[in-house]
């Protein structure tokens, strides 16, 4: 639950609404949730349930497992954002490719 604590704290100075994403709703969160409507695909499903809430949406998703996520690293991929493309993310050079974990 920390790590879920400390990326909502980043993303409430980022954006302007913060939504969890949850297998099912629970009485005790305090948060904006989004249940999964695809189960068994992981994260994909959880962005995919995002879209089906609100297709015309611009999402910002990240897990909540990275710790040195902040609010610098939010902002600079918000103030890349490039609107006429699909996605904006983060290039990891180790891997060569995207970093589908903190995306816009």
């Amino acid at each position: 639950m920390a790590q879920e604590s400390h990326i909502l704290q980043e993303l409430t100075t980022c954006v302007d609404q913060v939504f969890l994403s949850k297998r099912e709703l629970k009485d005790d969160s305090q948060h904006n949730v989004i249940v999964d409507f695809f189960h068994g695909l992981g994260p994909f499903g959880a962005i995919l349930s995002a879209f089906r809430t609100d297709p015309n949406a611009a999402w910002m998703v990240t897990a909540c497992d990275q710790p040195l996520s902040s609010a610098e690293h939010i902002n600079l991929l918000i103030s890349h954002r490039d609107p006429s493309k699909v996605a904006t993310c983060y290039f990891n050079p180790d891997t060569e490719f995207p970093e589908p974990l903190i995306t816009l």
